[in-house]
């Protein structure tokens, strides 16, 4: 007999949230010799080396490019370029996003966040998006210390809601960290943004508007 859901767990980029890559490589292109994933290992290593002397709330954009700008040694003129970029316009919430954290909430169920992002905060997104509200738990490497489909990381978010794994729904657009939540007892499901349609028999969907579906499933 199946236990009953007390909460969802929900991936943020491609799940909760459409992250403008585009966007933000257009910008940064024009002002770095990085890539993306250069300036987001540039970040990893800065935040690993300011944890050593710093809270994490104490971590800043600025402090981070100040960092860069000295290491690339970049010009007065590009660090206020770099200062003022707001990382936040980003994000945009799917429009099946709060509707399903809104069907969780009716239901009586917990509702977690579980990230890979490298980001210290994800509250600050989630304020932008208009989801925070709707949030009980956020879970991100810097407070795991380990990244999907790592067991450790889903085992600490199982932790700050204090369930088990299978008292608990797990949504996410990667197919490893599926897997990764299966493994470890929970009842995972892969959101597919780019499918034509669900395919419920295969734990598969195309968007949260699934979700209520899903629930039948699974409640």
């Amino acid at each position: 007999m199946r236990m009953p859901l007390e909460a969802i767990i929900f991936d943020h980029d491609g799940v909760l949230a459409d992250l403008n890559y585009r966007k933000a490589a257009a910008f940064f292109s024009q002002l770095l010799p990085l890539s993306l994933g250069g300036i987001v290992q540039e970040w990893n290593r800065w935040v690993q080396e300011s944890q050593k002397h710093l809270r994490p709330g104490a971590l800043r954009w600025d402090d981070f490019w100040d960092d860069l700008s000295v290491r690339l040694k970049l010009s007065p003129e590009v660090l206020r370029e770099l200062k003022s970029f707001r990382y936040l316009d980003l994000f945009q919430a799917f429009p099946d996003a709060r509707p399903a954290l809104l069907e969780a909430r009716h239901r009586g169920l917990r509702v977690a966040v579980l990230s890979n992002t490298p980001l210290v905060d994800l509250q600050e997104p989630l304020t932008h998006m208009g989801l925070d509200d709707l949030v009980d738990v956020i879970c991100n490497p810097q407070a795991t210390g380990a990244t999907k489909p790592a067991p450790e990381a889903y085992q600490r978010v199982l932790e700050m809601l204090g369930l088990e794994a299978s008292r608990c729904l797990f949504l996410d657009d990667e197919k490893a960290n599926v897997s990764g939540a299966e493994l470890l007892g929970m009842r995972a499901w892969h959101v597919e943004r780019q499918r034509p349609a669900h395919d419920l028999e295969r734990n598969v969907v195309r968007d949260l508007s699934a979700l209520p579906d899903i629930l039948a499933r699974n409640g």
